[in-house]
């Protein structure tokens, strides 16, 4: 199903994000119609489009300076709020608002790319060439060992926050033998029984995450000092400042897969 640009204003779900926020209302309510013409004419905004595959419409705006009687929320937040259905179209716009912004020439020619009036992907009238939505697939690891579980303090995120051990898939790897690989190059431990749990769309920008457990086998922490700044054994019920409800990090640590 087709991306429209310019669409006529009318669909199921209108969605306006800022940064790596999503705007609600101040009943934390979902926009309506209303809502989106009301907004998106006081402030700049992007290219305003309608996924069809979700019904979806929606834009990203650059301040909220001038919105008054709305509120944002992180985007993470929105996915233990809505509807399976509402968070898969949320996740799923802000995937390509993110892909749209950026994907504007062929990488081949640099002709200017036009959206497809068949497909959700962007095409190119010089090489003849579609380019769909990208997608990034990343692993995301509970380690357990008896009573404790694995979490570390990563030197790029909130210092305050510990969470599991995760990273991007290289080419040519199975999604296993990526497990295997970060949790030994960021904590020199070794793991086994790596089982998978689920997945989640994680549009920061364009991540599916793959979550799985494993359990501990040898090894003494010695950690990635690039990508760490802490990695600790913590019992269950003494966990530390951890990711929020909605993060695929929670879901795994309180087994909600």
């Amino acid at each position: 199903m087709p991306i429209i640009k310019n669409p006529e204003l009318k669909a199921k779900y209108f969605f306006i994000f800022f940064e790596k926020n999503l705007l609600l209302t101040c009943d934390t309510e979902l926009l309506t119609e209303n809502d989106f013409i009301k907004i998106q004419k006081s402030v700049s905004h992007s290219q305003i489009y309608l996924d069809t595959d979700t019904d979806s419409i929606f834009t990203e705006i650059y301040n909220t300076n001038d919105i008054e009687n709305y509120k944002a929320i992180q985007i993470r937040e929105s996915f233990c709020i809505f509807s399976r259905e509402q968070t898969i179209a949320i996740a799923r716009s802000k995937a390509l608002i993110n892909w749209l912004n950026q994907m504007q020439f062929c990488p081949s020619c640099a002709t200017k790319l036009q959206l497809s009036p068949k497909l959700s992907c962007l095409c190119c009238s010089k090489c003849n060439k579609e380019y769909f939505p990208r997608i990034e697939p990343a692993i995301i690891v509970l380690v357990h060992k008896n009573n404790q579980i694995l979490l570390a303090r990563h030197k790029m995120r909130n210092q305050d926050i510990y969470t599991c051990i995760a990273g991007f898939v290289e080419a040519g790897e199975t999604l296993e033998q990526a497990v295997h690989r970060e949790v030994k190059e960021e904590t020199g431990l070794t793991i086994k029984n790596v089982t998978y749990k689920g997945s989640q769309a994680w549009p920061f920008p364009d991540q599916l995450m793959l979550a799985f457990y494993a359990d501990y086998k040898e090894g003494e922490i010695h950690i990635q000092k690039d990508e760490l700044t802490e990695a600790r054994w913590f019992d269950k019920d003494k966990l530390p400042n951890i990711p929020s409800q909605g993060s695929v990090a929670h879901n795994l640590i309180f087994n909600k897969f």
